[in-house]
């Protein structure tokens, strides 16, 4: 409870009475107004504000099929283990079609588009393993950068899988780091009404 020096400081000059210096309201016996659980009626305007804009970046999110240029440079190891498994299901089966750009559409593809030795792209098709993109992906964040294979980071791969002609696995890819934004400015908001 506010001390009776604080609510008069905070009223406006020539008012009697109480303030609530969150809303200026003031009450006749020389109390605050509070809203809803206790807290000032500011307080839960403000978290409905929140509240409301976290609604609207959600809706915009859901509409994500493109990563954010953004993030282009993050590196791979930002992944979540969540959104290496959903590629995972994209790129592991094995697909004798071919891309535009004669490239194959699966974890194959991955490593020919990356330029990954040829040893190492012989030895992933042959490894009987259930994650041969996680395999390829580790060995490009190893090799990233270095001579011929591009650095390891979300606008190369982006471009990878443009390139492979998988625009399924991109999508996948944009709505996870989407759904990734959206936890952390949701978090990140809902911060300030607490």
């Amino acid at each position: 409870m506010a001390s009776a020096e604080t609510d008069a400081a905070d009223a406006p000059v020539g008012a009697s009475g109480g303030s609530d210096s969150l809303t200026g309201n003031r009450r006749s016996d020389g109390g605050t107004s509070e809203g809803v659980n206790g807290q000032p009626e500011m307080v839960g305007q403000a978290r409905n504000s929140v509240l409301s804009k976290i609604s609207e970046l959600k809706g915009r999110l859901a509409d994500i099929d493109e990563v954010p240029e953004f993030l282009y440079d993050a590196p791979l190891e930002c992944l979540s283990p969540q959104t290496e498994q959903n590629l995972t299901y994209f790129l592991d089966p094995e697909s004798d079609v071919m891309s535009d750009r004669d490239f194959c559409k699966d974890y194959r593809g991955v490593s020919q588009w990356l330029g990954l030795d040829i040893a190492f792209q012989r030895y992933i098709e042959k490894i009987d393993t259930r994650n041969k993109l996680k395999e390829v992906l580790s060995m490009w964040v190893k090799e990233g950068g270095v001579g011929e294979v591009p650095p390891a980071d979300i606008g190369h791969l982006r471009k990878c899988l443009i390139d492979i002609d998988r625009p399924d696995a991109l999508s996948t890819l944009a709505t996870q780091i989407g759904n990734k934004i959206f936890l952390f400015v949701s978090l990140l908001l809902a911060g300030t009404c607490i």
